[in-house]
């Protein structure tokens, strides 16, 4: 099992409030929703970076294609 980290975040009240209230409403505690947040943010943005990569790739690809083809006259 992977280990777990342990933080301290400070949240303005009214956020703390609407997670606490988003938190009972899916019978999660305020840690256990905030740690599923998180995670899932974290593996949105891993997936969003491997598709910029992807399209990076084949932007630079079509970019040297390009490159190499004659100039219509």
């Amino acid at each position: 099992m992977p280990s777990r980290m342990r933080v301290t975040v400070t949240l303005p009240e009214d956020v703390h409030q609407a997670l606490s209230e988003w938190a009972e409403e899916e019978d999660r505690t305020l840690a256990n929703l905030l740690s599923h947040v998180a995670a899932k943010a974290v593996r949105d943005r891993q997936e969003q970076k491997k598709e910029e990569s992807r399209s990076d790739r084949t932007a630079v690809k079509l970019t040297s294609q390009q490159a190499f083809r004659p100039v219509p006259q």
